[in-house]
């Protein structure tokens, strides 16, 4: 598990430094003081972390730093601890278990949640229009029913503040998996700013007269509310409202963002706004048989390659949502680089998305349709970001005095980071994975998912890789490292080269080479 310690703690500490790598995973328990999982994740980074923030007069003292992953102490910018511990303790645990989990399968799989959904009982007096709700904590009260006519039909509808213990995830309507990011900026906003809009829900019936409230839009919100510590939340409830004439309020335009149930293209919510009414359309003709390859087929030929592109952009920002690890590496449009004391080299975010992404994942659309193409493409993604982190951890391993980067660690971070090297490096990564679970590597990603013994047996290649002496070898002293930084600052492709270095997957799995390969001469 790589530690890091930033020069200016260092400097801070004075006498101090010596063994602080050592007292501060003695003081953790192995666990990260933010999140509370484990910190013995071979794929993450962890750093010292001041416990009351510099900013806010915190100093650096041995008492006043603990042990945090990477990616929770970049979230925790200038809040304090308790603050963000929420959120972190969320995304990190909705991350373990794979993402891919709408509100529901949250809140029955994820340990930080100690309930389960229970149903109500309704009492609706029809003469007064009035609806009377008693709730299982014993809590509950009556408000007004309000109605809204739409072509005849009356829809009956009231506001509740309900206990987030008695709202169910509507899966008929809203099967679709969280997106932590969005979680993320509701969550901070509401430090800040009341909530905005209510989440709507409908009524069903039990068989033994209790009723379930079912959320079918608003997720994110009452998620949200809940990592706040917020017992209960205003909604609006539907009391007489069909899973159709739900799905269809779900699927209008609001805000200019078509929201609609899942289907073989869960992306679709990043979809450009050019084809967001056209996958509404061809998503009400097709149904559950839905696909990717279906809908670039339903779109006329003249706007088809820009379909493809978008369907393909819309996927990288579902895995791009996913990354945690390598963020802090990447250089994002219109962002300042990051700080080179801590970052040596960065990628941008186009090579994020045209080397990695594209690199890992399968570009071509889908042709599986309905749920069996969402479980194809959220396994790919969530395979594709565990290699990913097994990569970027052991390039950015720091083998240095003190935990400091190394000459030789700067040279493997910078020519891991140019362009061929991207593209050689998701390549092999691919034929790793091809390999280890014996699939064609154009599809092994997507086929199945690791378990532990396939992962640790992929990690252990992915680090043969990234240590080989072609990515660290000094230009000075060996001819084959000078010739591949030739190649590299010419964006020409390295197989061939690294090829003649056996840089293979026959080396990656077997781990064997022959003497002197980099050719190293003595100063």
């Amino acid at each position: 598990m790589p530690v890091q310690v930033s020069r200016n703690i260092r400097a801070g500490l004075g006498d101090e430094a010596e063994g602080i790598v050592d007292y501060l995973l003695g003081e953790s328990d192995g666990l990260c003081t933010l999140c509370e999982t484990p910190l013995n994740n071979a794929v993450e980074t962890c750093v010292a972390d001041h416990i009351v923030p510099e900013a806010e007069g915190g100093e650096t003292t041995r008492e006043n730093l603990q042990l945090a992953h990477k990616w929770c102490n970049s979230v925790k910018q200038n809040y304090t601890d308790d603050q963000i511990k929420p959120y972190v303790k969320f995304a990190k645990r909705y991350q373990i278990a794979g993402a891919g989990l709408n509100y529901g399968q949250a809140i029955n799989q994820l340990d930080m949640f100690d309930f389960q959904p229970e149903p109500v009982t309704i009492d609706i007096d029809e003469k007064d229009d009035i609806v009377a709700f008693d709730f299982a904590n014993g809590g509950g009260g009556s408000t007004p029913i309000y109605h809204e006519i739409v072509g005849g039909r009356d829809f009956p509808f009231c506001y509740m503040e309900v206990p987030i213990t008695s709202l169910f995830n509507d899966d008929h309507c809203q099967p679709r998996s969280l997106k932590t990011n969005h979680v993320r900026s509701i969550y901070f906003d509401l430090f800040d700013n009341p909530l905005n809009e209510p989440a709507c829900c409908r009524v069903v019936s039990n068989q033994d007269g209790t009723k379930k409230i079912l959320m079918f839009d608003g997720q994110h919100k009452t998620l949200s509310m809940l990592l706040h510590s917020r017992e209960c939340v205003v909604v609006k409830i539907y009391l007489d409202m069909t899973i159709d004439e739900a799905t269809r309020l779900i699927n209008t335009i609001q805000n200019k963002i078509v929201k609609l149930k899942a289907s073989a293209f869960e992306a679709m919510g990043k979809l450009a706004q050019e084809f967001q009414a056209d996958y509404a359309a061809y998503a009400e003709e097709v149904g559950d048989d839905a696909s990717e390859a279906g809908f670039i087929h339903h779109i006329d030929a003249a706007r088809r390659s820009r379909a493809k592109d978008a369907c393909w952009a819309a996927i990288v920002d579902e895995f791009l949502e996913l990354q945690t690890e390598i963020m802090p590496w990447i250089r994002l449009q219109g962002r300042p680089a990051p700080n080179p004391d801590n970052y040596p080299a960065h990628v941008s975010e186009t090579m994020m998305k045209n080397k990695i992404a594209q690199g890992l994942m399968k570009k071509a659309p889908l042709e599986d349709v309905g749920q069996e193409g969402i479980s194809r493409r959220v396994r790919e993604r969530n395979n594709a970001t565990t290699a990913l982190n097994y990569w970027i951890a052991a390039v950015s391993e720091a083998t240095g005095d003190n935990g400091n980067y190394s000459t030789s660690d700067i040279t493997r971070i910078n020519r891991n980071f140019r362009q061929p090297a991207l593209t050689f490096s998701m390549a092999l990564i691919k034929r790793i994975i091809g390999h280890i679970m014996v699939h064609e590597p154009d599809v092994a990603l997507l086929q199945a998912e690791p378990n532990e013994g396939q992962w640790t047996l992929i990690a252990t290649a992915i680090s043969r890789m990234v240590n080989h002496p072609a990515w660290r070898t000094g230009r000075d002293y060996s001819i084959p490292a000078a010739e591949l930084d030739d190649l590299l600052q010419l964006n020409n492709s390295i197989t061939a080269k690294m090829n003649e270095l056996h840089l293979t997957l026959n080396y990656c799995i077997v781990g064997e080479l022959p003497d002197n390969i980099m050719q190293i001469q003595e100063e």
